[in-house]
């Protein structure tokens, strides 16, 4: 009866080690999944949320092997399939990324809305077969148009892999996971990622081309649609679609299964007991709406760690109190809630890989070597991991919340650039271009923090049924930074410091006083 307060305790009854009632909703949800958490005190997710997480994450990090592959492919396209590396085929290559990029944004925002439609995994396996299958074909391709096209759809099939990979793993974890989980998918990324680097070196070892390298990672690519494969489909957007029974049932598979996969789901669904689900949700579902709309139908999780991720407006209720804090609202609060994280996102994108670009073009390391190329990458790649646990301190830290995390993180970042024009001057010659190479990786750390912290803000600050929408807009607004990021490598190191500083500073400051007052995973219920 402590597990949620919109459920009598006459209606809760023992599965396994959590419970489950007869009519379940996401406070039900969130009590349950709450006690499955491990450790001591309750400090680590439980298998029902570890277990969708190990098998999404080749999902959402094998991707960075098809993002960053033109670092190390791009020579051979264009030495076989544009008769050199001319200034022109230079250009062409560089359009090619562009539209990679462009690509993502509207297809990752309409594979997002399609997930709240059609379910998460559906349309995550489609998305991860689909960049599997336009990876062989650049593979392939008999000419540079073929290979352009193939690379450009690539980016959508990519953009959408991640968003709802990552959406689907919040969304089988409770509150206390989320930041967890996102910074462990960040890290994986970047480790796969860094394994780029001897993948090529291997093959340019062994005499293969460009196409080898790409066929490699193509096979690699299909590890993903193995695992996603196995993936349980989100109870989460079950409740938000009104499929109460299936819901429950496929909860029941996770609570009760040491390895809660969908092929022990095709085992565990019987018949009788979906039949007795659907019978009992409808009865139950008639008591909750009449109670609901005699107190204002406010939803609140309550009991263990059971404060979920996003809220849920079921028919017939008023608004929802969910955690992000700040409850139903207007159309007008919503529509800012939206393009002030679209900001963000759009802030750390743009200064995330615009820092890479600047810091290449600008910082030492001349050698054009083959094996100073595959060593800088790496690294490169490696150096966001401090930033990922910088992000993770902040984040749970119990008087930081995460509306101040972001806000920190994002101003950090364009603080070190703004302050570079101010500082190098007053050093010695000899040590300015040091200190400014310092303060742009100093400024790439605190934008590899806010990339994860950004991650959790659709989660902190929209209901379940507008997540997979929230993602989709962030997505669109990353891809605007990300197309805008490659400029830095041309532009004047003044221009890069004050614009890109100023814009993150002027987003941060934005971002403290309109988003809703979010909270660390520490944070009582009570407080929020």
């Amino acid at each position: 009866g402590q597990l949620c307060g919109s459920v009598r305790a006459g209606q809760c009854g023992r599965a396994g080690q959590g419970y489950i009632h007869e009519y379940m909703d996401e406070a039900a949800l969130d009590a349950a999944l709450g006690r499955q958490r491990l450790g001591r005190h309750g400090c680590l997710p439980g298998l029902p949320t570890l277990v969708p997480t190990l098998l999404l994450m080749p999902v959402y990090a094998l991707p960075a092997l098809l993002i960053l592959s033109p670092v190390f492919v791009d020579d051979g396209v264009a030495e076989e399939l544009l008769g050199g590396a001319t200034a022109e085929a230079k250009l062409k290559l560089a359009s090619v990324s562009s539209a990679f990029f462009a690509v993502w944004g509207p297809a990752t925002l309409a594979v997002s809305a399609l997930s709240d439609r059609v379910g998460r995994k559906p349309a995550m396996l489609g998305c991860a077969a689909a960049s599997s299958a336009l990876s062989f074909g650049c593979a392939a391709a008999p000419s540079f148009a073929v290979y352009a096209a193939c690379r450009a759809c690539l980016g959508g099939a990519v953009g959408g892999m991640g968003a709802i990979s990552y959406l689907l793993a919040t969304e089988w974890s409770v509150r206390a996971d989320a930041l967890l989980l996102t910074t462990a998918l960040m890290c994986g990324w970047s480790l796969v990622a860094a394994g780029l680097a001897p993948l090529a070196a291997a093959s340019s070892a062994r005499g293969g081309d460009w196409r080898d390298l790409q066929l490699t990672i193509s096979l690699i690519q299909l590890a993903a649609v193995a695992t996603g494969g196995l993936v349980l489909e989100s109870p989460r957007y079950l409740l938000a679609r009104r499929r109460e029974a299936r819901a429950q049932a496929v909860l029941s598979v996770a609570l009760n299964d040491r390895c809660p996969t969908a092929l022990s789901c095709c085992s565990e669904l019987e018949p009788a007991l979906l039949e007795t689900l659907a019978t009992a949700a409808p009865a139950a579902g008639g008591a909750r709406s009449g109670e609901g709309g005699g107190r204002g139908g406010a939803v609140v999780s309550q009991g263990g760690d059971g404060q979920g991720g996003c809220g849920h407006r079921r028919a017939g209720e008023g608004s929802v109190d969910h955690a992000g804090g700040g409850g139903g609202g207007s159309d007008a609060s919503w529509c800012l809630r939206f393009v002030v994280m679209g900001l963000c996102w759009l802030a750390v994108s743009v200064l995330y890989y615009g820092l890479d670009f600047a810091t290449s073009h600008s910082g030492g390391g001349g050698s054009t070597s083959s094996d100073s190329k595959f060593t800088h990458f790496a690294l490169t790649c490696l150096a966001d991991l401090p930033g990922y646990l910088l992000a993770y301190a902040l984040a749970a830290a119990p008087r930081v919340g995460r509306r101040a995390a972001t806000a920190l993180t994002i101003g950090a970042a364009g603080g070190c650039l703004l302050v570079t024009p101010a500082l190098v001057p007053l050093v010695p010659a000899a040590a300015g271009p040091g200190l400014a190479l310092s303060l742009s990786l100093a400024g790439k750390f605190a934008a590899s923090a806010g990339f994860v912290l950004a991650y959790l803000l659709p989660a902190d600050i929209f209901p379940t049924s507008l997540c997979g929408l929230a993602i989709g807009v962030a997505n669109v607004f990353a891809r605007l930074g990300t197309m805008l990021a490659p400029l830095c490598a041309s532009a004047p190191p003044f221009v890069v410091q004050v614009g890109l500083g100023g814009t993150a500073v002027v987003i941060a400051a934005f971002a403290m006083v309109l988003l809703p007052a979010g909270r660390s995973a520490a944070t009582p219920a009570a407080d929020v």
